[in-house]
């Protein structure tokens, strides 16, 4: 318990005793669906999980009924709570960025309006940290649409030191806070560029730009362009009839299974005897260097067969089999996996609502065609490429992992009396792995 350990000055008291406010607002009767314009109505969707809000999907009460409501206005300095639903407890700060002069909450949210003792920001530091959350959520009632009711402030119990010294935690917290939402926006763009950078290099593979110095006075002979189904054995997809099923046996993918690009059996939750797919056609049961390729939905995703597996895949999924003679089944793979491919199946696919590649579009795909010295080159420069983009990739997510965990190791410090420099050493060492992965990521531009 946080008590146990405050300093000395601190005390603790229910959180009704520290307001002098607690109320929700109300809609018209029937809802606001429908109304485009008024005074904004704020429920529980407008608050954010980082004490903030959003106001992409704006909800208005008209502007007599407004000025008819007796509670539930938003005033500078109160702190508003979710009161039901999945989001229960979420909190957020009405500060001065705050953008609407008149604003009302509707009847799923509470306004808590601290006294003029305290720091109504303080508080509402205290109610996002994990233990403030945890106090909160100890009032939960209900199941389907359960939350909390007033008697929840009575209950939840917020440590309190004596005004002065919330006014600088609240100071401390705000300059850490900001600094961590700079480092999120200097990493927020990483993502996107990476797939940029990597689709960049695929569309200078297949054009032939990636190996241009490379090719010069070689003498290799220009580029012949082919369909898809002249450098393959077969192009077919799954059985196209529900296939029976069992309890365990032969894995069974749908297309959720490989939509991030990669293959993982262990996970797959559906089975079909042995025997059924014992009796498949050759052409549908997987070998090594065959590419899978959806053409339902998320069209266009390659997953390449690093060895033999035993497994069947519903008809969403393509099933491409090169012929190695011709082509390189990995220079066959990134050229799918371009965006020159992706382009040539948009094209063909037929629907609105769900997209489908048919075969017969599939195997007219026109596919650049090298000879297999250069194949391999263009592999070789792209594994290159792919891997420095990956080390960055790899990079991001764990300094992402740190900068998501980090608020609430601040709050827990902040709220036993024991904010030190310790938190903010460490956001100076991401700052520090946040620059040179940006470093890192200029470099990648120039090796390409």
């Amino acid at each position: 318990m946080i008590e146990e350990k405050l300093p000395k000055g601190w005390d603790v008291y229910p959180l009704i005793k520290l307001l002098e406010l607690l109320e929700t607002g109300s809609r018209p009767k029937g809802g606001v669906q429908g109304i485009i314009d008024g005074i904004p109505s704020l429920g529980g969707e407008h608050l954010d999980y980082n004490g903030g809000f959003k106001f992409d999907k704006l909800k208005f009460i008209p502007l007599e009924f407004a000025e008819k409501m007796k509670r539930g206005r938003i005033y500078d300095g109160d702190v508003l709570i979710v009161k039901d639903g999945a989001t229960t407890g979420k909190t957020s700060f009405v500060d001065d960025n705050f953008p609407f002069d008149e604003a009302y909450v509707n009847e799923h949210v509470f306004i808590c309006r601290p006294n003029k003792n305290h720091s109504g920001k303080f508080i509402s530091f205290f109610l996002r940290s994990k233990e403030g959350q945890k106090r909160i959520l100890e009032n939960f009632t209900g199941s389907a649409q359960g939350g909390i009711n007033q008697k929840f402030a009575q209950n939840t119990q917020v440590p309190i030191p004596p005004l002065p010294e919330q006014q600088r935690i609240v100071a401390k917290l705000d300059a850490m806070f900001g600094h961590l939402d700079s480092l999120r926006e200097k990493m927020d763009g990483i993502p996107v560029l990476l797939k940029n950078f990597r689709q960049q290099v695929l569309t200078q593979a297949v054009t032939g730009e990636l190996t241009k110095e490379w090719r010069e006075g070689k003498g290799l002979g220009e580029w012949e362009e082919k369909n898809l189904e002249e450098i393959c054995i077969s192009i077919t997809d799954g059985d196209h009839q529900a296939p029976p099923k069992a309890e365990s046996g032969i894995p069974f993918l749908v297309i959720s299974d490989i939509s991030n690009g990669n293959l993982d059996l262990e996970k797959a939750s559906r089975f079909v005897p042995i025997q059924y797919f014992e009796n498949l056609k050759e052409s549908r049961k997987p070998q090594k260097n065959d590419i899978l390729y959806t053409v339902t939905g998320s069209i266009g995703i390659p997953v390449l067969l690093k060895k033999d597996y035993e497994f069947t895949f519903q008809r969403h999924i393509g099933i491409i089999r090169p012929s190695v003679e011709q082509i390189n089944e990995k220079f066959l793979y990134y050229t799918l996996m371009s965006e020159y491919c992706l382009t040539q199946g948009r094209s063909v696919a037929t629907g609105t609502a769900q997209l489908t590649i048919p075969l017969s579009g599939l195997r007219k795909y026109n596919i650049p065609l090298p000879v297999k010295e250069e194949q391999l080159e263009i592999i070789k420069k792209i594994d290159t490429l792919f891997s420095l983009a990956d080390k960055i990739e790899s990079k991001y997510t764990s300094l992402k992992a740190k900068i998501d965990q980090l608020p609430q190791a601040i709050l827990a410090k902040a709220f036993r009396g024991d904010l030190v420099s310790q938190q903010e050493d460490q956001l100076y060492q991401i700052e520090e792995a946040v620059e040179l992965m940006a470093a890192e990521k200029a470099e990648l531009y120039k090796l390409k």
